[in-house]
């Protein structure tokens, strides 16, 4: 027997469904109307929604105990006129509210864009509160950001929680100027009946966008090399920024800036839109793992035996060196990425001659840079991280060399140069910025759900960390007050009224 039951409006590709169901939850009914995330959700749910919500008649909705959803913000034509209920009349919020007034769940829970608490001047904000009020609840409402939930997007929405309940609690108002706290003044003032919700306080960033991208990506999500030249040539001698979210540069291509703008992989993602089109996908910068490119110069690149530790391996390790026959000379270049057996694959047999080159034996050595930005970003975020260029080589007093192995000829020789590359986030990362399973993504894209689409579905949806997050503080409630409307009728199913 679940532990609640609930209602989910303009549901999507189903966000409150994945947390809520985590929790215990039920759900009733559903309702979507775009057709994508209809065929989405029954993917994913096993059951269709009841369509357009318009249509649903609120006498034949099941008991439950919170109605949630993620309405569109619109205007009111009669906003602010104090017109009771019939304010909202003609929006998809009203929607929302006639079900609640008739069924009377114990929580409404819903979700909008943050832009919803200064829209028409907040009178907007005003409406749907005082018409919560009118069909029996208090409300309360807060700003959070996704980026502090587990994943790294900055996303703030409003949540606005409704308690079916006669009373008024003042709300706890901090002292300061932010527009959360000068709303909810201007509203206190105006005598909103209110309660104060236990939401969430996390405040820390615990996951960047190098944790969430994948190891293997199509090529037709890069950015061509002519698009992405300029700015590549600036990036390859800097460091990233080390803030939550950096903006490493603009492409230099046609079209409006934030679809020419390149994010760091070492920061979190801006927040995910429907994405339709346009070139209008977040794109970011990763480092490629290295390139081998044929020279002609007489001048051989030694790689050495540890390759396989890969670059980030502490210790010591031979240098990959320019080295000429003709002068004796060997010039230092950037320690290359790892080599494994299927790099040198294309190479003539007859080329594959080995012999060992003695070098002055050298060892990496974090720079004081290097140092610096590994104590920062380590009090930061609670854990290490090690800037690109940041060691020097410099030579080992064991007076040991490390043995270096060859497999070039005079006439054609290897060099590894580490590159960056320009990509747009792929969907299925997309999906995961959202906080939705892995698995979700690949069931919709194997059932032949375009790009496109997925781009759209997951730019449209809640984030799931962050819904899970305040439905376990409903959850406490309802447990501790009682309060569960759906008792009533425990044999309540699922509906499709409408289909």
């Amino acid at each position: 027997m679940p532990k609640f039951k609930y209602v989910s409006l303009f549901s999507g590709i189903g966000g409150f469904e994945t947390a809520l169901n985590r929790l215990g939850g039920e759900c009733v009914l559903a309702s979507e109307i775009d057709k994508y995330a209809n065929r989405a959700y029954k993917l994913l749910y096993g059951h269709e929604t009841a369509g357009d919500v318009t249509q649903i008649d609120a006498s034949l909705v099941p008991d439950h105990d919170i109605l949630v959803g993620g309405f569109p913000c619109q205007s009111f034509s009669v906003a602010g006129k104090r017109l009771g209920f019939d304010d909202a009349r003609g929006t998809l919020f009203f929607e929302a509210a006639r079900i609640a007034s008739v069924k009377q769940p114990s929580f409404v829970f819903m979700e909008n864009v943050k832009g919803l608490i200064s829209h028409d001047k907040g009178k907007t904000l005003e409406t749907m509160l005082f018409v919560l009020n009118d069909i029996g609840y208090a409300v309360d409402f807060a700003v959070l950001n996704s980026k502090y939930f587990g994943v790294p997007q900055n996303r703030e929405r409003i949540f606005i929680i409704g308690k079916r309940t006669d009373e008024h609690v003042p709300w706890d108002i901090p002292p300061g100027n932010d527009v959360v706290t000068k709303a909810k003044r201007k509203l206190a003032d105006m005598g909103l009946r209110t309660f104060n919700f236990p939401y969430p306080t996390n405040n820390i960033v615990t996951t960047r966008l190098l944790d969430i991208l994948e190891d293997n990506v199509d090529e037709k999500y890069y950015i061509s090399d002519e698009k992405a030249a300029k700015l590549l040539e600036q990036l390859n001698d800097t460091y990233y920024q080390q803030s939550d979210m950096q903006m490493v540069g603009m492409l230099d291509v046609k079209g409006a800036d934030c679809t020419r703008r390149v994010y760091s992989s070492l920061g979190i993602s801006l927040t995910l839109t429907t994405m339709g089109g346009g070139n209008r996908e977040p794109k970011i910068v990763v480092q490629d793992h290295g390139e081998l490119r044929e020279r002609m110069d007489g001048l051989s690149t030694c790689v050495d035996a540890n390759y396989h530790k890969g670059i980030d391996n502490h210790g010591a390790r031979t240098a990959v060196v320019e080295y000429s026959r003709q002068t004796g000379i060997g010039k230092e270049l950037d320690v290359a990425h790892t080599l494994n057996a299927s790099d040198w694959r294309g190479l003539n047999r007859n080329q594959m001659q080995n012999a060992v080159i003695e070098v002055r034996a050298l060892t990496e050595r974090r720079t004081d840079e290097a140092k610096q930005i590994r104590r920062e970003y380590r009090e930061k975020y609670g854990r290490d991280f090690s800037p690109r260029r940041g060691k020097e080589l410099v030579e080992r007093d064991d007076e040991v060399a490390n043995t270096l192995t060859s497999t070039q000829t005079v006439e054609q020789w290897l060099v590894i140069k580490p590159t960056y590359r320009i990509r747009k986030l792929t969907p299925l990362e997309c999906f995961r910025l959202q906080g939705f399973p892995d698995d979700y993504y690949y069931k919709l894209k194997s059932d032949g759900i375009s790009d496109t689409q997925l781009y759209k579905l997951a730019g449209n949806a809640v984030t799931v960390p962050v819904i899970e997050a305040i439905g376990r503080e409903l959850v406490h409630m309802l447990e501790e007050t009682n309060t569960y409307q759906s008792l009533a009728n425990e044999n309540t199913t699922y509906i499709q009224p409408y289909m």
